[in-house]
């Protein structure tokens, strides 16, 4: 079990480390630029230094990278690119430092145009080999054409407009669940994609079971204390509220974890609607835009009102802001 710990430690110190041989070969193929410059042309002498330093570093992320992979959940064939661009990304530096630093370039010197060509080769492969890095821990969606094609669902304009799955639910579960599971990374073997991926489930088997939100494991999960290991959110991200936990559980039971439901077309929606025109800002407010609230003398800086003109503007310009609570005043705004 110690040794278990020791090895997920170190794997996970792999995404610290890895920065080293970056910053190494951007210093080198920088230092190699700046070294046609007359005067600059000193900077040479620094070159085989840095290769070495960049292979020491390559090495170290390539060895705690490797110990990273062993704790699985990662997409193989993302994974494969990865590993396999960084083993030669090794293997280049590797061969660059023993060519710089060999006796023999007192007697056969490279080329300076061979070099530096040769340089910038070895900074595209780290461009790639950190593109697939960076595909693993967010998604190969995280950068692509889909993404900025990608069109939000309008907001509804009133609450009789409403879906519950399509405009609560669906965005509540991508914006908590969906970093770490989604189509392009399924940890676990989980998705939040589509109903039907919640319901088809992961590795714990199904996330949600359709009229039942005791016995989804989505809710089991959520419900947890937060300093459980099976706690979700995971990791110290943003766990839901109250109030969304709720709502999620309402759509669960009596929503049957179905799409295309009104919010009134269901049994017990006044707090259901009440929680939809917060989320989403609607419902009627009076002439100046504040929605009135009791105050308590214990919080005398505390507003009294909740603008929601203020709140709605907020929300256009792409901030997300959530009502935690009415009294005293309480918002979380990122």
């Amino acid at each position: 079990m110690i040794l278990l710990d020791i090895s997920s430690f170190l794997g996970r110190l792999h995404p610290v480390l890895v920065h080293l041989p970056i910053g190494f070969l951007v210093v080198l193929v920088a230092f190699d630029l700046f070294s046609f410059a007359p005067g600059f042309r000193k900077l040479r002498v620094a070159l085989p230094l840095l290769a070495i330093f960049s292979c020491i570093a390559t090495l170290l992320a390539a060895v705690f990278g490797y110990i990273l992979s062993l704790e699985g959940d990662y997409p193989l064939h993302i994974l494969a690119k990865h590993r396999n661009g960084g083993l030669w990304l090794l293997f280049i530096t590797s061969a660059l430092a023993l060519v710089l630093n060999s006796p023999l370039q007192n007697r056969w010197v490279i080329p300076p145009v061979f070099r530096s060509a040769g340089l910038f080769l070895v900074l595209l492969l780290t461009v790639y080999v950190g593109h697939q890095g960076g595909n693993l821990t967010h998604g190969e969606d995280y950068i692509s054409w889909e993404v900025l094609q990608e069109k939000a669902r309008p907001r509804p304009d009133s609450l009789e407009a409403v879906l519950v799955y399509e405009d609560l639910i669906q965005p509540l579960l991508i914006r908590r669940c969906a970093q770490c599971h989604r189509d392009s990374k399924r940890k676990g073997q989980l998705s939040v994609a589509t109903i039907a991926d919640l319901i088809k489930g992961g590795k714990s088997g199904s996330a949600i079971v359709p009229g039942k939100a005791g016995e989804s494991e989505l809710m089991h999960r959520v419900l947890l204390d937060p300093t459980d290991k099976k706690f979700m959110p995971a990791d110290g991200k943003t766990p839901l509220t109250k109030e969304e936990t709720e709502l999620l559980g309402w759509w669960i039971e009596q929503g049957k974890a179905a799409e295309g439901i009104r919010v009134g077309s269901l049994p017990d929606t006044a707090k259901v609607r009440q929680l939809a025109a917060l989320m989403l800002g609607l419902g009627k407010q009076p002439a100046n835009g504040l929605l009135p609230v009791s105050g308590r003398a214990s919080y005398p800086d505390v507003p009294l009102a909740v603008d929601t003109v203020a709140i709605r503007q907020l929300r256009e310009k792409g901030f997300y802001v959530r009502i935690l609570l009415h009294d005293p005043v309480l918002l979380d705004i990122t």
